[in-house]
């Protein structure tokens, strides 16, 4: 069941700097890769040509595959994927301007947590099992 689900409250100091490394380097990445991703997604046409451009979705796509591998512990197999996609198609309902949107999908993203940390305290419940 862990394996599937994760279990937020059994994280120990090793996951935590785990976790806190990967964000550093995808920080780091997204930095540094930010206008052309900027430039590919909001035209739709993929950067080809050189060599440096081809390898920009490849350098994304390591960043996004690392923030899955570190959020498996924490979230489990089978609820991964849903705090990493879910807010961000959420800001692209609201906007189309790429940093509005950035805003709004990690105020998303930090109004759920705090929200599912918060929420089982009141009716004295552990995290994660609010039913």
């Amino acid at each position: 069941m862990h394996v599937l689900f994760g279990t937020v409250l059994a994280i120990d100091v090793n996951a935590l700097l785990l976790i806190a490394s990967i964000t550093s380097i995808t920080l780091l990445v997204i930095a540094a890769l930010y206008r052309p991703l900027a430039v590919e997604s909001s035209t739709g046409v993929p950067a080809r040509g050189r060599r440096r451009r081809r390898r920009i979705p490849r350098d994304f796509h390591h960043a996004r595959v690392l923030n899955l591998v570190a959020s498996f512990q924490a979230f489990g197999t089978l609820l991964a994927i849903g705090p990493m996609l879910l807010p961000a198609a959420a800001a692209r309902c609201w906007t189309q301007k790429v940093w509005p949107m950035i805003t709004l999908a990690t105020a998303i993203g930090m109004a759920a947590a705090l929200a599912g940390f918060s929420s089982p305290i009141t009716p004295n419940l552990p995290q994660g099992r609010l039913l």
